[in-house]
């Protein structure tokens, strides 16, 4: 896994490319934001989710911006991310992290939450959250 050739070929970095936390601005241009899996230096997982979230934060970021906030003035917001797996055609398990910026440490902090005992409970969760994506993403089925 890596960055795509446009990284490269912008400077922004090689493997991965490094963003200004607690934003997601590119440390070496600030005026690419970097969200998904091409971050390097965030503990964010390579996932879809973190991506659609970390997606939907900086259009907002974005927005106050566009509106002469300077970004000293917007407040961080950083994603969150859950991961359900079903172990049936019903059942599921899952893992979570919550990610929040610590300003006085100058880093993010993670907390994490796993619910490994299978239930049908979860599946109907995992559907929920899954079908609540899909309609924010592309509007209601």
């Amino acid at each position: 896994m890596k960055a795509g050739e446009l990284v490269r070929t912008a400077g922004l970095g090689e493997r991965w490319a490094n963003v200004r936390v607690p934003y997601f601005l590119s440390e070496k241009d600030d005026r690419v934001y970097l969200v998904g899996d091409i971050t390097g230096n965030t503990p964010f997982p390579k996932s879809g989710m973190v991506a659609y979230v970390s997606g939907t934060i900086v259009a907002r970021q974005i927005v106050e911006r566009l509106k002469g906030k300077p970004l000293s003035e917007i407040p961080p917001e950083l994603p969150n991310n859950i991961c359900y797996s079903f172990v049936d055609s019903e059942e599921a398990i899952w893992v979570s992290a919550n990610y929040s910026w610590d300003e006085a440490a100058k880093q993010i902090k993670a907390q994490s939450a796993v619910d490994n005992q299978r239930s049908q409970a979860n599946g109907t969760a995992a559907i929920g959250w899954a079908t609540g994506l899909w309609n924010d993403m592309f509007g209601p089925a």
